[in-house]
């Protein structure tokens, strides 16, 4: 019986470390929908992504594949406190920082098809400037529209 218990409490703990922690994970109401929007306009469109916010942020910053709390840390050069969290072999995880915190955090699969050619960077709110581009979706051979961060608006 004793045994049992035991089990009980620590089945419950594993539990609690695992979906507690998922809940605290900053989400902003309809900010993968407007990067959805987003990839609708034409090829060559530049937007800066303060146009698809509408919350505090001073960084924006991209993980690619196999990207782990580490690598995070390492590229934002602040806390990861997402330590459950991490990347599969093509997805791209976007982070919004607001003054070294995480403001806002989602990944391309999130939503379908949220592609974004970069990966492993962090940029300014002033840099973070993206252009609209064709992709091949490796998978299907596709052509789809994702976001490359050019860093300025072209004159």
């Amino acid at each position: 019986m004793k045994k049992i218990i035991l089990f009980s409490v620590v089945l419950f703990g594993l539990a609690l470390v695992w979906i507690i922690p998922k809940s605290f994970i900053p989400r902003v109401d309809g900010l993968e929908a407007n990067f959805m929007k987003a990839l609708a306009n034409p090829v060559g469109s530049q937007l800066h992504l303060s146009q698809l916010t509408n919350f505090e942020w001073t960084t924006f910053c991209v993980f690619g594949g196999y990207s782990g709390k580490a690598d995070a840390e390492q590229i934002m050069g602040a806390e990861w406190p997402y330590w459950w969290m991490w990347m599969n072999d093509n997805d791209r995880r976007m982070v919004f920082l607001n003054r070294d915190i995480v403001a806002a955090s989602f990944d391309r699969t999130s939503l379908e098809m949220i592609g974004i050619l970069d990966k492993d960077v962090c940029v300014g709110r002033s840099e973070a400037v993206v252009e609209i581009t064709p992709a091949v979706f490796s998978v299907t051979q596709d052509t789809v529209n994702v976001f490359k961060l050019i860093g300025k608006v072209s004159e």
